[in-house]
């Protein structure tokens, strides 16, 4: 029965773009038709018909796609960690990094190019110093661009062997709004932080708090 109705739907489908593609070629001639970019032509709203219906992404009378501006994914494969993209922000983070050597992202885009100030970027061969925030600048077709700023935090690089509290929020597996009984401490040195005393005084869970990671938010009691 689940088949039949996919066919039969898939027929409707058919029928109707055969019919509108029928419509589209006899009535589009005369003096419409001479002039399809013309909006105020019946030709031209059918055209746009078309190429919906085709699938069709190539610019016509003005007619198209937005050049792609766009980071879409981004990871650092050696570190087996995958970046959060909000917005312009890309953020990473690694719990086992203990220095800052030059590292090869894989990313993907929407543009025609991407850059580092004057470095072209090429996904899994160029290599940057994630020392400092990185900004990407990717070019579309049309030539207009759009910036991302890449960030990548790696605590034991900072504190070193002094590291010995380290919490995070995306560390909890919790819904948004959920109470936190018990937060674990990262820096291997088993400081963890409960409150299963005093429910009313739990810490919340919240999602997407800062570049799309999580953050626990805290009550004020005086």
């Amino acid at each position: 029965m689940i088949k039949f109705q996919i066919v039969w739907h898939r027929s409707i489908f058919y029928f109707f773009f055969a019919f509108q593609t029928l419509y589209f070629f006899t009535h589009c001639k005369g003096e419409n038709f001479s002039n399809v970019c013309d909006p105020q032509s019946k030709a031209y709203y059918q055209t746009i018909f078309l190429k919906f219906a085709l699938n069709d992404k190539s610019i016509t009378c003005g007619i198209g796609p937005f050049a792609g501006k766009e980071i879409t994914s981004y990871s650092i494969p050696s570190l087996g960690i995958s970046g959060i993209i909000s917005d312009t922000n890309i953020s990473l983070v690694s719990d086992t990094l203990s220095s800052f050597t030059p590292l090869v992202a894989k990313f993907t885009t929407t543009g025609e190019s991407g850059s580092i100030g004057n470095v072209t970027q090429t996904s899994e061969v160029t290599s940057n110093s994630f020392s400092s925030n990185l900004i990407y600048t990717v070019t579309a077709t049309d030539g207009t661009s759009k910036d991302y700023t890449v960030t990548l935090t790696a605590p034991r690089i900072y504190g070193g062997s002094s590291l010995v509290i380290w919490f995070k929020a995306d560390s909890l597996n919790l819904s948004d709004g959920a109470n936190v009984q018990t937060w674990n401490d990262f820096s291997g040195r088993g400081n963890h932080l409960t409150q299963i005393t005093f429910p009313t005084r739990q810490p919340i869970y919240r999602l997407n708090q800062v570049n799309g990671l999580p953050a626990l938010i805290f009550h004020k009691h005086l």
